[in-house]
């Protein structure tokens, strides 16, 4: 003998049948209170109202189904609701969000942290910039060696005019980078930082002093030279880290990698850079 719940989604299915899709409906929404967690009568909702054009309730009905299969456990099927919600609302961040959290579950930290940068920029464009620095900040907690990725939460930063956030994380970039040897990036990062910290001496000298180390046959940075002979009479530096790289800046042929920063969360000329050498240093570390 059929129970309630199986009764009603008798009567809905042949509503279906008939094409009454307003009284199937309300036969399944009435199953689904007999049983709140039955996934697949919630599917069968959500697939009326796309019928019905209905988008904003498909997709609540799609996040709350998807979210019942998260507690379930059944994280593939989570993971198929979550990409329904997202070619039916596209940049929706809380699917964004969740799908890369059940990828990361899954131990798919490529397609994590892919959903985890849509987020990110998502979020940035609706003018958000901490949760799009959350979002990318999860990225690196997978993946601690993503300079690029820390490059773009200092950007994010920087054009919501959370200048402290900002010089953090550039600070750490070209920190990381100079520790890896990767001198041409960290002057990039280093150039980015004294862009909205100029008063930054400590950066300034060490990218002067990178700058001197190359070489340069214009004698590098304009004031180089009498910060190192000032560092050698042990004397304080007179010069500001502005003026350290002011010809420097001029000398370089591809400075437009900086100019071209603030592109928003979706990637800037300083992280792509970064983030080409990022790869070739994880293939190198892997041989």
């Amino acid at each position: 003998m059929l129970n309630k719940k199986d009764k009603l989604l008798a009567a809905a299915q042949k509503f279906l049948e008939r094409g009454s899709l307003d009284k199937a409906l309300v036969e399944f929404q009435k199953a689904a209170q007999e049983d709140a967690k039955d996934t697949r009568t919630w599917l069968r909702i959500a697939e009326i109202h796309v019928k019905r054009g209905e988008a904003t309730q498909a997709t609540q009905v799609y996040l709350k189904t998807a979210e019942l299969y998260v507690e379930q456990g059944f994280f593939q099927r989570a993971a198929a609701v979550y990409k329904n919600v997202l070619k039916l609302t596209p940049g929706h961040t809380d699917a964004h969000t969740k799908l890369a959290e059940v990828y990361r579950q899954l131990g798919l930290l490529s397609d994590s942290s892919q959903q985890y940068e849509q987020a990110a920029t998502a979020f940035a464009k609706a003018g958000n910039a901490k949760q799009a620095m959350a979002a990318l900040s999860q990225i690196l907690e997978m993946n601690p060696d993503q300079v690029m990725v820390r490059v773009k939460i200092g950007e994010v930063a920087a054009q919501a005019g959370l200048t402290e956030d900002a010089v953090r994380e550039f600070g750490k970039a070209a920190d990381h980078l100079e520790q890896q040897g990767r001198t041409d990036d960290f002057l990039r990062v280093a150039e980015r930082l004294l862009q909205i910290d100029p008063n930054n001496t400590a950066v300034g000298k060490r990218a002067a002093v990178r700058y001197m180390e190359r070489q340069n046959p214009e004698g590098g940075s304009c004031q180089a030279p009498g910060l190192l002979q000032h560092r050698q009479q042990g004397q304080r530096d007179p010069a500001a880290p502005g003026q350290l790289l002011c010809r420097a800046r001029a000398d370089r042929q591809d400075h437009h990698g900086l100019e071209g920063a603030g592109q928003g969360a979706g990637g800037t000329a300083t992280a792509r850079r970064a983030g080409r050498d990022d790869s070739a240093h994880s293939r190198t570390r892997s041989q």
